[in-house]
């Protein structure tokens, strides 16, 4: 008996060690995503930064605005999905029942709309929305559609775009706007709702690439944030890069944030049938964005390990410069996870680990 559960562990142990073996020369036969780019000579470095492609981390930031503390904000109907400053009220996604809430400064519940269901009428996984003149744009990314809904009730517009995509926004009234890939490209995708014109943006063009590198979607995940009215931005979460697109001529402009952080390596393991998509870094350099009419608020992580805080940094939107930061303060040792704010304004609302909600007030430190 003891030979034989000597010999089970000898063979156990063979194989864990071949199993090693064979993870270790996979490793070593990771194809590079540098083989799909064309030369620097060849890239657009009008607005993208060479530095993109390099190791440079600036640790300059200019410190020109902090946060003045308005107000803490109480929501206890639910947890926070989805959120956005809608004129004078806060508009809430509940986590648990996709619902909509309206909310004042004081976490008083004005209004609720919407469940959670398969239905046209119903949400699934809300990831963008707006509110206009009694209309409710949304974007229900788990069902991949995009609808309207007018007076609570009304189911305006159902579409349901042919390829999938993992974020999109409307743009304007009319106008759609997602990221997308099938597995050859990887596009952005803006349909206009009245004549039924698609126009697509090749993304690795835009990044100085002749094609798409195998899940090149993967190294510059992200998603949408939309001002309503005629800007977007697509904000990558592993790279130091932002795209915004524009309603007036429908073009992607491809931006540095003032990191210029290299997109990760991406690797795939196979186990069996399935893959494994291995990121190499694996963190969010950009951890969450807002939009308002003029500029894009972006929460960066880089100076995390210096200074033990999360900064805000702020670039404009008409040419993506970089304007300046403001450290956004702990809550009760919470960190920030969410950001938004009003289309004008100098209001922020800041969302912590724990729910809480902050209001603060942007102003310049002189």
């Amino acid at each position: 008996m003891r030979n034989i559960i000597i010999l089970s562990v000898l063979v156990i142990a063979s194989f864990m060690v071949v199993l090693a073996m064979k993870w270790r020369m996979f490793d070593y036969s990771t194809t590079s995503n540098n083989s799909a780019k064309t030369t620097e000579s060849a890239r657009s470095d009008s607005v993208i930064n060479s530095a993109i492609m390099s190791n440079e981390l600036p640790e300059f930031r200019d410190f020109m605005f902090k946060l003045k503390e308005e107000k803490d904000i109480i929501f206890e109907e639910n947890g926070i999905w989805k959120w956005k400053k809608i004129d004078n009220q806060l508009w809430i996604v509940g986590s648990s029942d996709q619902s909509f809430y309206a909310i004042d400064d004081n976490g008083k519940v004005l209004r609720k709309w919407g469940r959670l269901g398969d239905a046209p009428w119903e949400n699934r996984e809300i990831s963008s929305f707006d509110i206009k003149n009694e209309k409710i744009y949304i974007v229900d990314r788990d069902k991949s559609e995009f609808k309207i809904i007018e007076n609570e009730k009304e189911l305006v517009l159902y579409e349901k775009p042919q390829l999938p995509f993992w974020s999109g926004t409307f743009l304007t009234e009319n106008l759609i706007t997602s990221v997308s890939e099938n597995g050859k490209t990887f596009e952005f995708l803006t349909l206009d709702l009245e004549s039924g014109k698609t126009t697509k943006i090749d993304i690795p063009n835009l990044l100085g690439y002749d094609e798409a590198y195998p899940n090149m979607n993967i190294a510059y995940e992200g998603y949408f944030v939309s001002n309503g009215q005629g800007y977007c931005a697509y904000v990558c979460l592993k790279a130091g890069t932002f795209f915004v697109i524009e309603s007036s001529d429908i073009k992607a402009r491809p931006y540095n944030t003032i990191d210029k952080t290299d997109p990760p390596e991406i690797s795939v393991r196979k186990m069996g049938a399935i893959n494994f998509f291995i990121r190499e870094p694996d963190h969010n350099v950009n951890y969450s964005a807002c939009i308002d009419k003029n500029n894009l608020y972006i929460i960066s992580t880089i100076l995390f390990e210096k200074s033990d805080n999360l900064v805000l940094d702020i670039y404009n939107l008409k040419n993506g410069n970089y304007i300046g930061s403001a450290q956004i303060p702990t809550f009760s040792d919470q960190y920030p996870v969410d950001i938004t704010k009003s289309i004008d304004g100098n209001d922020l609302y800041v969302l912590y680990e724990n729910q809480d909600i902050k209001k603060y007030t942007m102003v310049k430190d002189e």
